[in-house]
């Protein structure tokens, strides 16, 4: 028997993104920051996730957000879409019975879409990083320009950091990094060389979020059942 209802399991995990993104909201206070990769050492960790569930919660908390699905080896745009259709949200914008149609749209929109109040979804190009792209209308340099001017909070998600140089290259065009690690599962020595590399490039790591942790971990337990 599940220790908690799906319905209960649900409120649950959405107060958790909503407590991650009130810690963000007072390091942007701090450092001044506006836009932020969403990375991982390793795949599996649930990065993707963990971004769109903070873009989530930051646009229910009435900030203004984009989400950038920046991993060009595997789009997030349908399983998002998907999981935003599954919530209990009021007034979901675009989202209607054509849904292979927003698919598409979410593949080959030049513009962000709303999917909801908000929250707006932009898949960056392929060739985005590409160095023949990096002055075109379309460089991941120049839309970053654009979108600051446009949105409280961007989230980018990203490939993840070991054997690929997509995270770092988005991360230094950011404001920070969001590192994902998923307890159980993330080996330590692969948790050192992510740091390593961004220490390397000088990137600046806000903090790490642990992902997957069991409801009587730590030492929060009795304010969690209590409240």
């Amino acid at each position: 028997t599940p220790l908690y209802s799906s319905a209960a399991s649900d409120v649950y995990k959405r107060q958790a993104f909503s407590v991650l993104f009130s810690t963000v909201f007072f390091v942007r206070q701090k450092q001044s920051c506006h836009s932020f990769i969403v990375s991982s050492a390793t795949s599996g960790d649930g990065k993707s996730t963990v971004c769109f569930f903070t873009a989530l919660a930051a646009a229910q908390l009435g900030q203004r957000v984009l989400l950038v699905d920046g991993d060009r080896y595997f789009p997030q745009g349908k399983i998002w879409l998907e999981l935003l259709q599954s919530l209990p949200l009021k007034n979901p914008a675009n989202l209607s019975e054509e849904s292979e149609l927003l698919f598409e749209d979410l593949s080959t929109s030049q513009q962000p879409l709303l999917l909801t109040e908000n929250l707006y979804y932009f898949k960056t190009p392929d060739n985005a990083l590409d160095p023949d792209q990096l002055m075109s209308s379309q460089s991941l340099l120049v839309l970053l320009e654009q979108w600051q001017k446009s949105y409280d909070v961007i989230l980018i998600d990203t490939p993840p950091i070991l054997g690929l140089s997509d995270a770092r290259l988005i991360g230094s065009q950011t404001d920070g990094i969001i590192l994902v690690i998923r307890l159980e599962k993330t080996r330590k020595d692969h948790v050192y060389s992510a740091l390593d590399s961004l220490n390397i490039a000088n990137l600046n790591l806000l903090g790490v979020v642990v992902n997957d942790v069991k409801k009587n971990f730590g030492s929060y337990d009795y304010g969690y059942n209590y409240y």
